[in-house]
C-alpha cells in the first residue's frame, strides 16, 4: 500500500480502535503462531489472487 492509501483508511470507532501496517516478518515476531498462520494465508491469497481456505478451531 502507498502512504496515501494507508492515510485514507477510515475505521468505524465502534468496531476498531487501531490498525497496523507491518511486514510479514514483523507480524511473525509479534503474534502467536496460530495467528501468524492466518496472517500468512491471507497475505499469500492477497499476493497471488488465489483464495485461502481458512477454518477456525472448534472449542
Amino acid at each position: 500500500m502507498t502512504d496515501s492509501e494507508i492515510e485514507a483508511i477510515v475505521l468505524d470507532p465502534r468496531e476498531h480502535t487501531d490498525y497496523a501496517v507491518k511486514s510479514i516478518a514483523e507480524w511473525q515476531r509479534i503474534v502467536p503462531a496460530s495467528q501468524y498462520d492466518l496472517v500468512r494465508a491471507l497475505e499469500t491469497a492477497r499476493r497471488t489472487g488465489v483464495a485461502a481456505y481458512i477454518t477456525a478451531p472448534v472449542d
